[in-house]
């Protein structure tokens, strides 16, 4: 599912009634800095970036908060050691060469509804040392001054190797949630897939009566369970259907990259299609 900016109303027969925001910023042009969106940017560090010894590509070294990256060797021109985490594209914000960074993605208005933010992020390289970051909420104004931060301390340390998920709580009165880059002098903080739910939200359970695997799935997701397994998009749309007797391989290989959700004896779980 490409990015949907438009506040939607998700209303599955079941399925309790959630506002949700989602991106995985497959439909922006390659190498974007800070794209016109609904989401605001805000570079407060203001400083020229780093980039690849031996690799250009349009707008590596500008100022920046992020820039929409391709690390396919089509595009790049180089085979990179990590990918997005979902489809090809994400949002990259490079270490500032007047550093710390501090470097700032803000969602669109929110409803005032307590909900959740859950997003994927990545350190490129741990050899300058881990990404750091931020996540916070206003109650007022997307001005960075009035934001006030939920995630735990100074700052979070994001691993690298693999795709961290990442899911904060945010309160009734929250009208913006915004991520912080404030790494210091290492590389590249990689975002994708975030998904901004308000409102009762979609319940999500890791429910005894079923499981799924693997997740992200890419053809062939697995469900263990009895009963009927429903496939729902971010639109509350069906899109899978299948009686499930012990295990079942339902094959996901034509939907779209994004979030679905399996739904099956009351019970609902996640899973990314990559």
């Amino acid at each position: 599912m490409k990015k949907l900016f438009t506040l939607l109303v998700v209303c599955f027969a079941a399925f309790a009634v959630n506002a949700q925001i989602t991106d995985d910023f497959e439909s922006y042009a390659n190498f974007t800095v800070n794209p016109a969106s609904p989401w605001t940017f805000v570079d407060v560090d203001g400083s020229g970036t780093y980039g690849f010894q031996g690799i250009s590509f349009e707008n590596s070294g500008s100022p920046m908060a992020f820039i929409v990256m391709n690390f396919d060797e089509s595009v790049i021109g180089a085979q990179m050691s990590v990918g997005a985490h979902s489809g090809s594209k994400f949002l990259a914000c490079f270490a500032a060469t007047t550093h710390p960074n501090d470097d700032w993605i803000i969602s669109p208005e929110l409803t005032g509804a307590a909900g959740t933010i859950t997003f994927y992020a990545l350190t490129y390289t741990a050899n300058y040392g881990l990404e750091r970051m931020r996540v916070l909420t206003s109650s007022t104004t997307n001005d960075v001054s009035s934001f006030s931060p939920i995630s735990e301390g100074a700052y979070v340390s994001v691993p690298d190797g693999d795709w961290t998920e990442y899911t904060y709580n945010y309160p009734a009165g929250t009208k913006y949630v915004a991520i912080n880059c404030v790494s210091d002098d290492a590389f590249i903080f990689m975002l994708d897939d975030i998904t901004i739910s308000t409102g009762v939200g979609i319940e999500e359970v890791e429910a005894p009566e079923f499981t799924i695997y693997p997740n992200p799935a890419t053809d062939i997701l697995t469900v263990n369970g009895e009963g009927l397994a429903e496939v729902y998009n971010t639109l509350g749309q069906m899109v899978i259907s299948e009686n499930v007797n012990g295990n079942a391989q339902l094959n996901v290989s034509n939907l779209e990259s994004g979030v679905y959700f399996v739904r099956m004896n009351g019970a609902t779980q996640r899973f990314i299609k990559k």
